[in-house]
């Protein structure tokens, strides 16, 4: 049985066709997710990185080698005299050989009116092994736990 070279082509574009509008559903789908969360917390939803968070993260980044850090599915809020943000970071990771591409949700606040850089800054990761809602609804609680342990 020979395939025509039409053929071929025809069922490679299907397949990635395919593979496109199960990638779209799946963003689509989180973006849903994280934005469920936000609304429960009271807070705000970003799909992308509107407040430059990505270069502050990779200079404080708990994780050693991390590498091309990018912040998105930020949900955001004001509590306080603070700025809080929960957001998925997608970082490389491996230093020498083997590198993987990773994401971790990762929650960072910062003082309001203050300069978001220097040691004021402290990210704090979702325990691994958590699927990506109960990683935001983790570091969402600790949040509101720490903010009533300043009260």
């Amino acid at each position: 049985m020979s395939f025509s070279p039409m053929l071929f082509l025809a069922g490679v574009l299907g397949v990635t066709a395919a593979a496109w509008a199960w990638e779209l559903a799946a963003r689509a789908g989180r973006r849903h997710r994280v934005q469920a969360i936000a609304g429960k917390w009271q807070m705000h939803y970003s799909e992308g990185d509107r407040f430059h968070l990505a270069p502050r993260v990779a200079e404080q980044f708990p994780v050693y080698g991390a590498a091309d850090v990018r912040v998105a599915d930020v949900v955001y809020g004001v509590r306080g005299a603070r700025h809080y943000y929960i957001f998925t970071a997608e970082f490389t990771e491996g230093v020498v050989r083997t590198k993987h591409r990773r994401w971790r949700v990762a929650a960072l606040s910062e003082g309001r009116g203050q300069a978001a850089e220097g040691p004021g800054i402290k990210i704090t990761l979702a325990p691994e092994g958590m699927g990506l809602v109960e990683q935001y609804e983790h570091l969402a609680q600790l949040e509101a736990e720490q903010k009533i342990a300043q009260e």
